[in-house]
This record gives structure tokens, C-alpha cells and sequence, in this order.
């Protein structure tokens, strides 16, 4: 993997992140149809490319290139940015990317630029969980989630996602 020198070879870990063109397509096809579909003004593509070339970079990119081979977008201003024109309504949506480091603070204190996030899983996580907590969901275990990916459909009630709690009984009053 092209790594030939580990500071401490004896107590590190190592782990592999898969990422591929394929199903970042997927993931972004979806999102982007999303938009279409329900009208909303723009695609952020959340990522870590600064320090994931490899990876998450990949997904920035072949985000991009999947925009503009499937739906016509075009470069705004020169690019990364692109956008294209929703085939419903004639609205312009918007696919942009943002770091996720960013991301997390930016849908706290502006969440109106972000109409749908296309991102990878552990991102998602950070971000789902950093909203609900926002409006006290993740007590109250009130927002259940759902990744919706063309023929994949999968939903998880929220006390599947909440670690257990010694002596509580759960209930999702509202999911």
C-alpha cells in the first residue's frame, strides 16, 4: 500500500477505507434525483478530501464527474462547483462540495444553503447525530434514519441506533 515505515509497527492499527467510483455514484444519483424530484436548490457533497486524497477525495471528484456525465451540469464560475437545471420546475440546482469539518458547523448556523448532503457513512453519523441533538432528538429518540439508494431502501428505528440504558424501558412516541 505503499507505506514502508510505521513509527510504532507493534501497537499501531491499521484499517482500510473503501470508497469506489461505483458506489459513490449510487449514493450521488440518489441525491441528486432527490433534488429533482422534491424541487430542493442544491447537492453539498460533505467530505475530508483536504486529508483523504485517495478516498473521500474520490468521492468529491467522481461526484462531480457524475453530475455532469448523467445530469448536464456545467461548471459555475470555472468550477469544482457546477449546476444544472432541474427538468420538473426549470430551477437551478447547485452541487458544491464542503469539508466536513466545515459542514459541521455550517448546517448549525446556516442550515438553509444546504438543501441535500450526499456523504459517506461515518460523515452522515457525525452529522445526523450533531442535528438531532439541535432539537433534543437523540434523548428523546424521536428522529429515526433512512438511506434511500435507488432500489435499496433501509430504515432504522432510532433505539437501534442509541446504545442501551440500564433499567429504561424506550418508546418512539413519534417516528
Amino acid at each position: 500500500m505503499g507505506v514502508d515505515k510505521i513509527r510504532f509497527p507493534n501497537t499501531s492499527g491499521i484499517g482500510i477505507k473503501p470508497i469506489s467510483s461505483e458506489g459513490t455514484a449510487r449514493i450521488v444519483r440518489a441525491a441528486i434525483q432527490y433534488a429533482i424530484d422534491n424541487d430542493k436548490d442544491s447537492v453539498t457533497l460533505v467530505h475530508k478530501g483536504n486529508i483523504m486524497k485517495f478516498t473521500e477525495g474520490g468521492f468529491r471528484d467522481w461526484g462531480y464527474e457524475l453530475a455532469q456525465e448523467e445530469f448536464g451540469a456545467t461548471l459555475l464560475d470555472g468550477g469544482p462547483w457546477c449546476t444544472l437545471t432541474n427538468p420538473n420546475t426549470g430551477n437551478t440546482i447547485t452541487i458544491k462540495d464542503v469539508i466536513a469539518d466545515a459542514m459541521l458547523q455550517q448546517v448549525l448556523t446556516r442550515p438553509r444553503e444546504y438543501g441535500v448532503l450526499a456523504t459517506m457513512n461515518l460523515n452522515g453519523d457525525y452529522i445526523s447525530d450533531a442535528l438531532a441533538a439541535q432539537v433534543g432528538a437523540l434523548e428523546s429518540h424521536l428522529v429515526p434514519t433512512s438511506i434511500t439508494i435507488q432500489e435499496l431502501q433501509s430504515s432504522k428505528q432510532p433505539t437501534e441506533l442509541l446504545p442501551s440504558i440500564p433499567g429504561k424501558t424506550r418508546s418512539i412516541p413519534v417516528a
